[in-house]
């Protein structure tokens, strides 16, 4: 198996409720009079896949940046893997298995795909740009390297500079990154975002098999046949609030998602 299951990685934690690995109570996050964050109840089961969806201005990636650890809420508590993470600072929140992606993917440009993982699995540069301590040119940490360059689909250009990879690479090696934090809680904004069919086809098997590998994962996405499709579950939030929760057709199909976001043809998940 490419990454470790929850229990090795972090042995298994007392007072867990059974199947969640995320749970979040009354979470705020205020901006002065913006409520962007305004309350919101949410859990996420293991190995689920959840969207998140809602207009522009929803509050999404202001919820996700709190649980990251990004910003620290205003109010509420979140609980990750029976733990309250609600104060602590993100680096202790990603050695804990939460790790994320972001809108606009911002690898080391000058640096090849393998090394972008391998500092991603926590090796640092030493002299020149490209060069890497000796110790991260061991077999065990090269290997670690090449499956999730193997999983991730980019082991044919593993050496080019990702600076000359097009968005649909950049955005496999964002996820790749992210992986090499050897994570139990992967977030993902807006993957797909200017993707074409086919790219967005293969994110999604991408997903998929992260998912199979013991991941669960919150993803925030506008293209409705992509996160419909993908999602075990959908919540759906509209000016810092939960306005409905529930399977991908059934939120479809929720007269006030389809108000405020979806349209009136949004039983047909248009993207």
């Amino acid at each position: 198996m490419l990454l470790q299951t929850e229990e090795k990685r972090n042995g298994n934690p007392r007072n867990i409720e059974d199947g969640v690995i995320l749970s979040l109570r009354g979470v705020k996050k205020h901006f002065g009079g913006l409520k962007a964050v305004d309350g919101v109840d949410m859990t996420l089961n293991k190995t689920e896949i959840l969207g998140l969806i809602g207009p522009n201005g929803a509050g999404k990636t202001t919820l996700l940046n709190t649980i990251s650890g990004l910003l620290m809420p205003d109010g509420g508590e979140i609980t990750f893997r029976g733990i309250s993470i609600t104060s602590l600072p993100a680096f202790k929140r990603a050695k804990l298995g939460i790790a994320r992606t972001f809108q606009i993917a911002k690898p080391f440009g000058l640096l090849t795909v393998e090394e972008n993982i391998l500092i991603g699995l926590g090796c640092k540069l030493h002299g020149h740009i490209s060069s890497l301590f000796q110790n991260c040119r061991k077999q065990e940490i090269l290997q670690k390297a090449r499956d999730i360059i193997n999983m991730i689909g980019l082991y044919d250009c593993k050496d080019q500079p990702a600076s000359s990879l097009p968005i649909g690479l950049l955005r496999k090696l964002e996820i790749g990154r992210a992986l090499a934090a050897n994570p139990s809680l992967l977030l993902l904004d807006e993957p797909a975002a200017g993707l074409n069919n086919q790219e967005r086809n293969e994110l999604a098997g991408l997903v998929r098999t992260i998912r199979e590998e013991g991941i669960s994962i919150i993803l925030i996405e506008h293209s409705m046949s992509f996160v419909m499709n993908l999602s075990d579950r959908i919540v759906v939030l509209h000016r810092g609030r939960k306005i409905a929760e529930g399977s991908p057709s059934d939120v479809a199909n929720d007269p006030l998602v389809i108000e405020v976001y979806l349209g009136t043809k949004g039983g047909k998940y248009a993207s």
